[in-house]
Parts: C-alpha cells; sequence; structure tokens
C-alpha cells in the first residue's frame, strides 16, 4: 500500500512528463493549424508528416514510455559532487558523488563533509539532462526521486508502472547515475603521488562543485541582507565574503561543465587565502586640489619620466611595434599605480571628504572616497549618475599629457582622447568590482 507522500510524488513525475509533453505537442499543434488555415492550397504530405509526428511524440510522452527511455538514458549522465570537468573541460573519467559521514572525526577544516546536505551537480551528455532535472527537481515535501532512489526506496515508481519488474527496471536504469562501472583517470586530470609507507598512491583530486555551490549560495544570501532597504532586517548585523576573487569555468557555455557551474553562470568564488601582509595605509588626500598634483604625481614620477625619456630617444624614428608596445606598457604601469593609490585611499574611514580640510574636485571625492555614499543621499546620486569615470579619466589624461611635454615631445587631443578611453574603462571596471565583492 502507497503512503500519500508516495502517491503525490508518483502524481509530481507524470505531471513533469506531461508538462514536457505540452511543450513540444503546443508547437506541433501551432504548425498544424497554421497549415490547415492557410488561404493556400494545403500540402497533404508535409501536414501527414506533422500530423505523425504529433502521435509519435504523443506516444512517447506517455509515462510509461517516456520513464522506460529515461532509465535507458540516465547512464549518459552522473549525479555528483565532486566532478572532473571542472580540473580540465576534456577530461574524461570517474565523477565522484559523496555523502557525508557521520562517523568522520571532526576536525578544524571546512570541507566537503562540513556540509549537511550537500549540493548534487549533474555532469555527463547535455541531451540526457532532463533526466537529471526528473530526478533532481521532481519533489514533495523536500524529498526528490533522487532521494528515494538513494534510499533503495522503489515505491514512487510502482503506481506508474504497469508491472512490479518494469518498476524494478526503472529503478535500476536511474541508479546509474550515481555509480560508475569502471574507476578512471584521465591524461587531462591532475594526479598527485602521495607517500604511504614504502610505497605511493596515485591521487587525483576532483573539484568540489557542492562545496563552490555552498560558498556561492551563501554569499548570494549575505548580499541580500546586506542591500535589503528593511533596516529592522539587517538591525542584528550581518556578514560579507570580502576580498573574493572569482574563477570560471565553461567560458561561454558553462553548461558543458555541469549543471550546477551553468546555474552559477560558471563562476567559482575563491575565499581569501593569503597570509597577512604589513601595508602603509594611505593617508586621505586633504589640503591639496588635485591627487594628480601631489600624492599621484610623487608616486608615478619616476616611471612618467622614463617613458618620457625613452620617446625622447625615439622621436625621429618611425613608429614601430616596439615603440608602441613600451609606450603602451608605461601607460598601462601608470594606470596600476593610478588604481593601486585609490584603493589604498579607500581603506580609509566612510565620510573623510566631508572635512573642512578637503579640497578635491568633486568628481576626485567621488572616485576616492566611494563609502561617503552610505552617509550621504546626495553624494550618493552623483555617484550613479556615471559621470566620475570621465571627469577623472580626463583629470589622469591632462596631468599625463603635462609630465611628458618637452622640447621634443608635444602630446595632444588624440593622446588625450585615448588616454582618457583607457582611464575610464578601467575605473568603471574597478567599480564594478568593488561593488561586486565590498
Amino acid at each position: 500500500m502507497q503512503t500519500q507522500s508516495e502517491e503525490n510524488l508518483s502524481t509530481k513525475i507524470v505531471d513533469y512528463i506531461q508538462g514536457r509533453a505540452s511543450d513540444k505537442l503546443e508547437k506541433l499543434d501551432k504548425e498544424i493549424n497554421k497549415l490547415t488555415n492557410s488561404e493556400k492550397e494545403v500540402d497533404q504530405s508535409k501536414l501527414e508528416n506533422l500530423q505523425q509526428k504529433y502521435r509519435d511524440e504523443q506516444e512517447k510522452f506517455k509515462p510509461i514510455n517516456w520513464l522506460t527511455d529515461a532509465a535507458s538514458r540516465a547512464k549518459q549522465i552522473q549525479l555528483v559532487t565532486h566532478a572532473l570537468k571542472y580540473i580540465h573541460g576534456d577530461a574524461k573519467g570517474t565523477n565522484i558523488f559523496y555523502q557525508s559521514d557521520s562517523t568522520l572525526p571532526s576536525n578544524n577544516f571546512v570541507s566537503t563533509a562540513s556540509l549537511n546536505n550537500p549540493a548534487i551537480d549533474i555532469v555527463g551528455n547535455a541531451a540526457a539532462l532532463d533526466v537529471g532535472r526528473l530526478l533532481m527537481q521532481v519533489t514533495h515535501e523536500g524529498k526528490s526521486l533522487a532521494d528515494h532512489i538513494l534510499a533503495n526506496d522503489i515505491s514512487p515508481l510502482i503506481p506508474i508502472a504497469e508491472t512490479q519488474q518494469q518498476a524494478e527496471q526503472w529503478f535500476e536504469g536511474f541508479k546509474q547515475v550515481f555509480s560508475s562501472d569502471i574507476l578512471s583517470s584521465h591524461k587531462l586530470a591532475k594526479q598527485i603521488y602521495w607517500p604511504v609507507a614504502d610505497d605511493y598512491h596515485l591521487l587525483s583530486p576532483l573539484f568540489a562543485s557542492s562545496f563552490s555551490q555552498a560558498v556561492y549560495d551563501k554569499r548570494k544570501e549575505l548580499r541580500e541582507v546586506q542591500f535589503n532597504k528593511d533596516e529592522a532586517v539587517k538591525s542584528d548585523g550581518y556578514s560579507v565574503f570580502s576580498k573574493l576573487a572569482v574563477q570560471t569555468f565553461g567560458g561561454t557555455k558553462p553548461q558543458n561543465i555541469s549543471q550546477l557551474n551553468s546555474q552559477r553562470g560558471g563562476k567559482n568564488y575563491l575565499l581569501d587565502a593569503r597570509p597577512p601582509t604589513w601595508n602603509t595605509i594611505e593617508k586621505p588626500p586633504l589640503n591639496t586640489e588635485s591627487v594628480f598634483l601631489s600624492i599621484y604625481r610623487n608616486k608615478a614620477y619616476k616611471r612618467v619620466k622614463q617613458l618620457q625619456k625613452y620617446l625622447e630617444l625615439k622621436f625621429e624614428r618611425d613608429s614601430t611595434i616596439e615603440i608602441r608596445e613600451y609606450r603602451k606598457s608605461g601607460v598601462d604601469d601608470l594606470i596600476e599605480i593610478l588604481l593601486s593609490l585609490a584603493a589604498s585611499i579607500h581603506s580609509q574611514p566612510a565620510g573623510w571628504s566631508m572635512s573642512k580640510e578637503c579640497q578635491l574636485s568633486l568628481e576626485e571625492q567621488l572616485w576616492l572616497d566611494p563609502k561617503r555614499a552610505e552617509l550621504d543621499q546626495g553624494f550618493k546620486e552623483e555617484m550613479e549618475k556615471k559621470e566620475w569615470h570621465d571627469k577623472v579619466a580626463a583629470r589622469f589624461s591632462s596631468w599625463l599629457n603635462t609630465m611628458l611635454e618637452s622640447n621634443k615631445l608635444a602630446p595632444g587631443d588624440v593622446e588625450h582622447r585615448k588616454w582618457t578611453v583607457l582611464v575610464a574603462r578601467q575605473l568603471r571596471l574597478t567599480e564594478r568590482a568593488r561593488k561586486e565583492f565590498y
């Protein structure tokens, strides 16, 4: 006798199949109606083909037929917690499904074993992902069909099958998503010789997609609290993951790596594990009209003079790749010094630019004291206009033209526009990154 829970899960399995059928049949139905309602003479051969295709799809999506096919295709995918394709997109070998073991001794390390319910990823043939979605997304009372299969519980399949034997065949087919017949590594996988007594074990580390998903979900949760407009929600305080790095997988096709990687947009967040270093915190630029006349000029002076000297030596020569590359490298270095200076000043307390001693232009205040937007609504509105990027970039270009100018060099509007575009782009990128991770 089936419980109400099992009957409901069985019903949801049928609903999932019928939902997929509706999408296919609706499209065919529209094509048939368009053809039969056309004012032109009906192409009977095309109409009969469409009608036959419609009947074939109806037959294919009968629950018994679809589940039989799905069970046979299940071996084309795997439900895993640790996947190989993150190591190399063309690597072929074993993936692992890891279930937390409560018997393991506790330790101070954070790992997949720290997760009570690790997220399950789907890897394999993209054409069989519908099977993975059936197993993972069809749920009732928090339990998926995959959970029942892991627990060796065949009961959700019995009400749909014609016979007990058929339900068992489906069950055995679906079980293949959790295991691999042959354990294997691959030449593109990473391998480590690990010393054991007088011998070695060859280890093949896999990427913990389930752990990556846990970090991704936690960061998303924390950011929702951080940017919630309801102050009562944040009254007890909240945490953030600062200084994260982003590692991407799959390029423009993250789905080729795995299902969870696709949901994450290919992003994997790396926690800051660098050892602490002693950094001198830059003082706020007070009592100066521009950092380009004071702090930045002092930091960049040596590099800009090196660039000026080089260009003067090459003044009478035709422009070559070597000259253009050196000039580009020099300007890139100066931009890097600029961004590094700004990052250091950003560590100052929010609102330092509100001091009477601050004589900077508004655009430089917006650039160097972004946290002031949390305290000053008018300042925030000016930041959101996004005009300051171009203004700061133009100030940099004017400064650079002035510093490079000599008896031989006379950089003008062409150079000014080029450098303004470069710097403005970098300012926008760093501003976007600052909002993303802080």
